[in-house]
């Protein structure tokens, strides 16, 4: 069955199963019964309380969209979700990965690469204290300013295709978490750009490593073993 066509029921079981337990172990660890449990991997007891279904989640050691399907927001606005900032992110990303993306862009002078290294420094703390609202200020703008500095012929290119990665990873990671998985390929489709226009072996691994990421949120578990196998033998010789 493809996972777009998955009911939450059906998620549920499945995440379950990849942790090698049966109804009965995961019942007693959210503290309901085998029979409640049934009722809704068979789609016969529909869950409609997000904190259900959060509960369910932690113990299964997944995220809650990848038991829902849908981009996940919190019940109330003092958690920082972040998912006004997707938006943002959406259009950077898009115009990064877009032949000639730069040019949509004008005349706009880029940030120099000094500002630039210190701004993912940044990003990077705000994304390791899960404030994704204040990533998704700051990300896109970096994205763009990387993007300009790319498409050009600068003496510091590989070190701006090096910062693009791991702003890249921030957008891949945070994707991720917030579910929109296919903002996450768009990501590690421009990290790997990157990773190939340098060459260095660190980042074809990092980029490997989130492909390998990208898969694993899709539940692809094979496709992700192959990317992995794949990039070790590439870096290998390295």
């Amino acid at each position: 069955m493809a996972t777009e066509n998955m009911t939450t029921g059906q998620r549920i079981a499945r995440a379950r199963h990849r942790k090698g337990w049966d109804q009965a172990t995961l019942a007693e660890k959210i503290g309901r019964s085998v029979s409640w449990l049934s009722k809704v991997e068979n789609g016969r007891m529909p869950l409609d309380r997000m904190s259900v279904v959060g509960q369910l989640a932690e113990a299964l050691g997944v995220e809650m969209a990848e038991l829902t399907g849908q981009p996940y927001r919190h019940e109330t606005e003092e958690l920082d979700s972040g998912h006004s900032a997707i938006p943002g992110l959406r259009l950077a990303l898009q115009q990064a990965t877009m032949p000639g993306g730069a040019a949509l862009l004008g005349n706009r002078e880029p940030r120099g690469l000094d500002d630039l290294e210190a701004n993912v420094r940044l990003a990077e703390q705000l994304r390791q204290d899960a404030k994704f609202t204040a990533l998704g200020e700051v990300l896109p703008s970096i994205i763009t300013d990387l993007l300009l500095i790319t498409s050009g012929s600068s003496a510091d290119r590989d070190r701006a295709e090096a910062l693009m990665l791991r702003a890249c990873h921030m957008a891949r990671v945070s994707s991720n978490l917030l579910g929109h998985h296919d903002l996450g390929w768009t990501a590690v489709q421009r990290e790997l750009v990157a990773a190939q226009q340098v060459g260095s072996p660190e980042l074809v691994a990092a980029a490997s490593w989130d492909l390998c990421g990208v898969w694993l949120h899709e539940a692809a578990l094979d496709p992700a073993k192959n990317a992995a196998l794949s990039a070790l033998d590439a870096i290998e010789p390295m």
